[in-house]
C-alpha cells in the first residue's frame, strides 16, 4: 500500500468501526415499526407511509444510541465473551467518551425528529423504549427471566410505537403472534450463547444471570414459544378478521408450517453449537432464511389473491 493510500484506508476503517458500534444491521428489526401498517393493508396510503418511514428513522437513531451506551457499560464483561470481545469499545478501537458523545447526539436527533414529525403518543412510546433500554443495560440484563421479558418488550414496543406513529389500531392477532415469536427468539439467543460458553468449558454467561444449568429450561421454553407462534398464525387463518382482509386466508396455515420449520432448524443448529449468539446475525447470513422469506412473501401474495 502506498503512503497516499494509507489515510484513505484508515478513514474507511474508522467508518466501518463506527458502523459496527451503531449496529446498522440491527435496523432490520426496526422494520417492525411498519408491521401495523402492513397488517392493515395501509402501505398504499402515502401520508401514513411517510409517517411510518419518519418513525422508522427516528427509532433507528435512538436504537443505535442505546447500542453504543450498552456497549460502553458492558465493555469490561464483553472482553470475557468469545464473540463480543471484538466489539469496538471492548477492544479499544473507540474511546468510551467518544461513544457517549455520539450516543447522546443520536438520541437528541431521534427524539427531536419524533417530536417534530409524529403524534405525541408515538414520541411517548419511543421515550419508553429508550428508558427501558437504559434500565436494561444498567440492571435488568443481569436478572434471569426478567431480561427475557425485556427483550420481548423491545420487539413489542417497536410494533406499538409503529401503530401510534401511523395511527393504525393494533390487532390482537398481531400482538399475540409477535409475543410468541419474539419470546422464542429471545430464548434462542440466550440458549445459543450458553451452548457456546459450555463448549469452551465455562459455566456462567459473562454479565448475565444464566449458567449452563439453565440450558434445559431455556430449550424447552423456547421450543414451546416457537410452536405457539405457529399455532397463532395458523389459527388466524380461520378468524373473521383474516376472512375479511384476505381472499385466501388458508395461506397462513402454510406460512405457519414454514415458520415452524425455520424455528426448529434454528434450535437444532443451536443444539449443535452452530447458531450465532445473535439470531438476527444468523438470519441475515443464512441462505435458507432468505429462501424462507421469499416463500413467505409468495404465500402472502396468495393470501391477498394476487
Amino acid at each position: 500500500m502506498s503512503v497516499i493510500d494509507t489515510p484513505i484506508e484508515a478513514e474507511r476503517g474508522a467508518v466501518r468501526t463506527w458502523l459496527e458500534l451503531l449496529r446498522l444491521h440491527h435496523w432490520s428489526k426496526n422494520l417492525l415499526v411498519l408491521a401495523p401498517l402492513l397488517a392493515a393493508h395501509g402501505m398504499g396510503d402515502g401520508g401514513r407511509l411517510i409517517d411510518g418511514l419518519w418513525a422508522l428513522l427516528a427509532f433507528g437513531l435512538c436504537a443505535s444510541a442505546v447500542y453504543a451506551i450498552n456497549d460502553r457499560i458492558d465493555r469490561v464483561s464483553d472482553r470475557a465473551h468469545p464473540d463480543k470481545r471484538s466489539r469496538p469499545l471492548s477492544d479499544g478501537r473507540i474511546a468510551p467518551a467518544a461513544a457517549t458523545r455520539v450516543a447522546l447526539l443520536l438520541l437528541a436527533l431521534g427524539l427531536g425528529l419524533a417530536a417534530l414529525s409524529l403524534p405525541l403518543a408515538a414520541l411517548a412510546w419511543l421515550a419508553a423504549y429508550v428508558g427501558l433500554a437504559l434500565v436494561y443495560s444498567l440492571w435488568l440484563k443481569r436478572l434471569a427471566v426478567v431480561d427475557l421479558v425485556a427483550l420481548v418488550g423491545f420487539y413489542l414496543l417497536r410494533i406499538v410505537y409503529g401503530g401510534a406513529a401511523t395511527e393504525v389500531p393494533l390487532s390482537a392477532w398481531l400482538l399475540g403472534f409477535a409475543l410468541c415469536l419474539f419470546a422464542s427468539l429471545a430464548l434462542l439467543k440466550r440458549y445459543a450463547e450458553l451452548v457456546q460458553i459450555a463448549g469452551r468449558g465455562h459455566g456462567q454467561a459473562p454479565g448475565r444471570g444464566y449458567s449452563v444449568a439453565s440450558l434445559t429450561w431455556l430449550q424447552r421454553s423456547g421450543r414451546l414459544a416457537a410452536l405457539g407462534a405457529a399455532v397463532v398464525l395458523a389459527a388466524y387463518a380461520g378468524s373473521e378478521t383474516a376472512h375479511a382482509l384476505y381472499a385466501a386466508p388458508l395461506a397462513f396455515v402454510a406460512a405457519a408450517a414454514v415458520l415452524l420449520a425455520w424455528q426448529l432448524r434454528a434450535w437444532r443448529l443451536a443444539d449443535a453449537g452452530r447458531m450465532h449468539h445473535d439470531p438476527l446475525v444468523f438470519a441475515l447470513r443464512d441462505r435458507l432464511t432468505w429462501l424462507g422469506l421469499a416463500l413467505a412473501g409468495g404465500l402472502f401474495g396468495w393470501a391477498l389473491g394476487a
